[in-house]
This record gives structure tokens, C-alpha cells and sequence, in this order.
């Protein structure tokens, strides 16, 4: 009898399983078009980006202070990636 209750115990517990990850994978399917709009919007801006003209800047001894290179990066991260200034920070690593 109780050889009987193990089996039936081990047979609905892998039914449930299977049962909760085929959920999982139905739910997953919700993202996918989440994801390609995402990359689809990526690859736009890097195109609209690669048709812009490269400039050159030269940069002087006197003006390469450490903030002037922080707003070099920030301006070509801006320019890169479409957000504003305020939508990201800057914090300064140290190594010991």
C-alpha cells in the first residue's frame, strides 16, 4: 500500500512540475516582444549614429583637467546612448 502512495505521490509531483514550467514558458513568451522592441530601438540609434560625421577635437595641455574629461565622456555617453545627462551618474573609482 504504501509502495502504491509513493507512486502516486511521485507521478502528480512530476505532473505539477512539468505543469508550473510549461506555465513559466507560456509566460515568457510576454517578454519576447518587450525584447525586440527594446534591440530594435538599440539598433536604430546606432545607425543614426554611425551616419553622423566623425569630428575631431584636440585637446590642449591646459584644458585636460580631470573635469573636462569627465564631460568629454559624459557628452559622447549622451551622444551614444540617447539619454540625458541627468538619467545617469557619475561616481569616481578608486583603486587601493
Amino acid at each position: 500500500m504504501l509502495h502504491a502512495l509513493l507512486n502516486v505521490a511521485l507521478g502528480m509531483g512530476s505532473v505539477f512540475i512539468v505543469l508550473i514550467i510549461i506555465s513559466l514558458i507560456i509566460q515568457c513568451f510576454n517578454i519576447f516582444p518587450m525584447l525586440e522592441a527594446k534591440f530594435k530601438k538599440n539598433k536604430k540609434a546606432t545607425e543614426e549614429f554611425k551616419n553622423e560625421p566623425i569630428r575631431e577635437t584636440v585637446i590642449d595641455e591646459e584644458t585636460s583637467d580631470d573635469e573636462a574629461v569627465v564631460a568629454a565622456i559624459m557628452a559622447a555617453i549622451t551622444a551614444y546612448s540617447g539619454m540625458s545627462q541627468d538619467e545617469f551618474v557619475v561616481r569616481s573609482i578608486v583603486r587601493r
